[in-house]
């Protein structure tokens, strides 16, 4: 097997072990994912005038686009997927706690909200770094 060449400072990237850039896309590519489920769901719903409640359909979206937000993270970082990915989850909440909707309760049910933002995309993290080609 032919060697690999050897990368500089994890392949050009910050000698730190938070990527930045890793952060912001995959923070970006969340809210993306988040973006088209939410045109989606609402064309579905326009379209076939289905009743339904929308808080649980988009809280599912927003679990999923965390996920693929982690993976990207941890895929673009190479190390440390987990905390990359956890990061991600943690920016995703902070900016929609305190910049979304006037309506965010407090308490017990906003921990568990911020809880489940940070499992999503670490397991996302988690994964996107063992993508890595070996």
């Amino acid at each position: 097997m032919p060697a690999r060449p050897v990368k500089k400072n994890g392949g050009g990237q910050s000698p730190g072990i938070i990527q930045p850039l890793a952060l912001l896309g995959g923070f970006g590519l969340t809210l993306a994912v988040l973006g088209c489920g939410s045109v989606l769901v609402g064309a579905v719903v326009f379209i076939t005038n289905i009743e339904v409640n929308l808080i649980p359909l988009m809280r599912i979206f927003a679990c999923l686009s965390l996920f693929v937000g982690g993976i990207y993270g941890g895929l673009k970082a190479e190390r440390a997927g987990w905390l990359h990915g956890a990061l991600v989850g943690l920016i995703y909440f902070i900016v929609f706690s305190r910049f979304g909707d006037d309506q965010v309760v407090k308490g017990a049910s906003l921990v568990g909200r911020g809880l489940l933002c940070v499992a999503a995309s670490t397991i996302g993290g988690i994964i996107g770094v063992n993508l890595q080609e070996t």
